[in-house]
């Protein structure tokens, strides 16, 4: 079918649980703040994080990962500051998705 019927799954293959998430960002945006675990993996559930497949979007998109996923959050987060309008805001934020670790 056309691409732009299809479900793209985009980002990275590369696996970062939640917690390691909240520290990279964490560090990267507010090493002062202090992260808070409230929780638990849960190690009998077989499964606590997920990775997309990209593979699609690799093979049909011609999409790549290309950007280190610090340098991601560190865009989102200049984004989230200026005054844009919320489609400037959605397009920064869809383009950033797209750009991930390398």
């Amino acid at each position: 079918g056309s691409a732009s019927n299809r479900i793209y799954n985009v980002g990275s293959d590369m696996a970062i649980s939640i917690r390691d998430l909240a520290f990279l960002v964490r560090d990267t945006l507010s090493p002062e703040k202090p992260v808070h675990v409230l929780g638990q993996p849960n190690v009998g559930a077989g499964r606590n994080g997920y990775m997309p497949c990209i593979q699609r979007a690799k093979t049909d998109l011609h999409l790549d990962v290309w950007t280190p996923l610090k340098e991601a959050i560190r865009l989102m987060a200049e984004a989230k500051n200026f005054n844009l309008s919320e489609d400037q805001n959605r397009q920064i934020k869809s383009t950033v998705l797209a750009m991930t670790l390398t």
